[in-house]
């Protein structure tokens, strides 16, 4: 029985159906960056011609990105050249399609991601192409910086559901919820909803906290929704103990959930829920 378990559960992590689960489709839409441009040491006139070509409004916009992702990869490669400052411009001053690789490269460079995290999520707020405010997200997920998590539990709301479920994913990757229990209850439904998603399977006192504070929502659907996630993060599942047992490691009856330091704030709170 056990051998079986294991040949399903291969068949599927080994499909295209795993690749696209969960929190995962998010940032599966991040494709790498063009593996068709090689790094090699350029001159000084070099990289003046591709930040030239880079910023030039007349070209068109796949020589445009084409000419970043060239300065991208000779950042990576080159200790004396920062692409900051040029990522950040395109970021700001360009078509959708150079707006979104700006982000993209951006969200791939973490340890150069300090002063752009700011600059990635006004993008995000303010730009009116989904697909820019999508990238966006995923960069500041991939960064995980703590700062971004206002601006990404605020903009929730977004009409667009693949750069919301973006912002929901990157909100999961940061893994920061204290500042939660300020919008599960917001006036505007969209961003209460979204928020309940984002904490939704989190097993962390201040993400059960926050959802403790939605059961009091003047909105039913949102009380019924965090009371959902409530009964869902009651037990924790025991995932060491599981894949042990599956894989054969460990013997005896499957593992069952157990209870943790928030399973007491769950009862409580939904005990005294109306």
């Amino acid at each position: 029985m056990r051998s079986a378990t294991c040949v399903i559960l291969f068949l599927w992590l080994t499909s295209e159906g795993c690749c696209h689960a969960a929190d995962a489709s998010a940032y599966a839409k991040a494709e790498t960056a063009p593996t068709d441009v090689t790094p090699t040491a350029p001159s000084e006139a070099e990289l003046a011609q591709l930040i030239q070509k880079l910023r030039d409004r007349k070209l068109p916009t796949p020589s445009r990105v084409q000419a970043m992702w060239s300065l991208y990869l000779h950042d990576l490669s080159l200790d004396s050249f920062d692409a900051t400052a040029e990522l950040t411009r395109a970021l700001h001053n360009g078509p959708p399609g150079l707006r979104a690789d700006a982000a993209r490269a951006l969200g791939k460079r973490p340890y150069k991601s300090a002063g752009v995290v700011k600059h990635l999520y006004r993008r995000m707020q303010r730009d009116t192409d989904p697909a820019v405010r999508r990238q966006c997200a995923v960069a500041l997920g991939r960064i995980g910086d703590r700062s971004a998590a206002a601006a990404l539990f605020a903009s929730l709301n977004d009409p667009d559901n693949e750069a919301r479920r973006a912002k929901i994913a990157a909100l999961r990757a940061i893994n920061y919820w204290p500042i939660a229990a300020g919008f599960v209850n917001s006036a505007d439904p969209r961003i209460a909803e979204g928020t309940i998603a984002a904490l939704h399977g989190v097993y962390e006192v201040d993400a059960v906290q926050a959802l403790t504070i939605a059961l009091r929502s003047t909105n039913a659907e949102v009380r019924e929704s965090a009371s959902r996630a409530l009964r869902d993060v009651r037990l924790r599942p025991s995932v060491t103990e599981w894949w042990d047992w599956l894989a054969g490691i460990s013997t005896g009856p499957v593992p069952e959930p157990h209870e943790w330091e928030g399973t007491a704030i769950v009862d409580a709170a939904l005990e005294a829920a109306p």
